[in-house]
């Protein structure tokens, strides 16, 4: 109950790494291995595909958001799209309320006021550090099957780096681009 009073005082909250992974409605739970995104496309049911309502329940703005760490630097971006399709398909989102966050190491989103200011170096890591991606789709994944490639195709993707800002009440969509996995595969570059 602190937590949320403190957000409710508008105390700013925010983390990296595994703390970035409980702030969202939902988190990745790695319970046995890491899942790559190409496992994760491949088969949005692999047994590394492990998905959790999250420990610290929603926060304000939080509702209906997964996570994800590492994005760049470890190309998770297909396995957060996974992620997103997953939670369209086992009920526990809207297609019309499920987000997506993707974070480089060395990077956080701090959330205040609904809105989510990006810090980190973006010289760190080879520039790789100081990204921050924000996802939603307009349409429902058409493939989230056991043992069959993933299809979910034109998520809006909006790319932040550090000292960028997004509104998470509302979540706009100013010029995105999108991106699309197609049988497993992502058709674009999703940095």
């Amino acid at each position: 109950m602190g937590r949320h009073a403190a957000v409710a005082r508008n105390v700013p909250f925010g983390g990296t790494s595994a703390g970035l992974a409980v702030l969202g409605q939902f988190d990745y739970a790695a319970f046995y291995e890491s899942v790559t995104s190409t496992d994760a496309m491949a088969n949005p049911y692999d047994r590394n595909v492990t998905l959790d309502r999250s420990l610290l329940n929603a926060l304000p703005n939080m509702a209906g958001v997964i996570t994800d760490t590492h994005l760049v630097t470890r190309d998770r971006m297909g396995r957060l799209v996974t992620f997103m399709g997953r939670l369209v398909a086992d009920g526990w989102a809207s297609n019309a309320a499920v987000r997506g966050i993707g974070l480089n190491e060395q990077t956080a989103v701090v959330i205040e006021n609904g809105v989510g200011t990006v810090v980190g170096n973006p010289d760190g890591a080879g520039g790789r550090t100081g990204q921050a991606y924000f996802l939603q789709s307009p349409v429902a994944p058409i493939a989230v099957k056991s043992k069959t490639p993933l299809t979910y195709r034109g998520l809006q993707v909006e790319k932040r780096v550090a000292g960028g800002s997004y509104d998470l009440v509302h979540w706009p969509t100013i010029a995105p681009y999108s991106i699309s996995v197609e049988s497993g595969v992502l058709t674009s570059n999703p940095y």
